[in-house]
């Protein structure tokens, strides 16, 4: 997770040097949004993380979530961008980064009234004699 963080962290200060934001502006509409573009990938990877490490199962599934959505537009950049610059981009974008940070930091199940765990698949039946 940390490193699929990094990853697009970079991309997206990539993407701040080539328009010119040689730093974070609030003022400005593009320092805005490369600052929310950040937050966007840090929140929801500390969220995550923040929910696992405290057991707190509504953190870890907003940090679920937030995750699974920067999968789903590091996913759509990608194929738009094979428009553009190719196959490589399926390799540039941090995509699978993303989906595997997602699957890495799923929400732990539930748990019951006893404590323990619940379970994933629903118990079958045992024949009666």
């Amino acid at each position: 997770m940390l490193l699929s963080s990094l990853h697009q962290t970079g991309l997206i200060r990539l993407v701040g040097a080539f328009t010119g934001a040689r730093q974070f502006d609030w003022g400005s509409s593009l320092g805005q949004s490369l600052i929310l573009g950040m937050l966007g990938v840090w929140l929801p990877a500390l969220c995550s993380f923040l929910g696992h490490s405290l057991e707190k199962r509504w953190l870890q599934v907003v940090g679920a979530v937030g995750l699974w959505l920067l999968f789903v537009g590091w996913g759509l950049a990608s194929l738009v961008g094979t428009a553009s610059m190719g196959p490589g981009s399926l390799l540039l974008m941090p995509w699978h980064l993303a989906l595997w940070a997602a699957i890495v930091m799923r929400p732990v199940p539930e748990k019951t009234e006893t404590g323990e765990a619940a379970p994933t698949d629903p118990q079958a039946p045992t024949p009666e004699s």
